[in-house]
């Protein structure tokens, strides 16, 4: 998932005065302790997705 995420890259997005939202999620795979999160912000209008994050969480976490 990781793998694939790292070869998209967010379109340019260049409009004014628009609403986002933004939402994560968490999964893992094969242990518990071992999450992987998916974070996403989307235009609330078109529901047009600006841009993603598929990884691991830290401290120094930036979308």
């Amino acid at each position: 998932m990781v793998k694939i995420s790292n070869q998209i890259r967010a379109q340019y997005f260049n409009k004014l005065g628009c609403k986002f939202e933004i939402d994560e999620l968490w999964t893992y795979i094969k242990q518990k302790d071992n999450f992987t999160w998916i974070t996403y912000v989307i235009e609330r209008e078109t529901k047009q997705v600006i841009d993603f994050f598929v990884g691991s969480k830290s401290k120094n976490f930036n979308l």
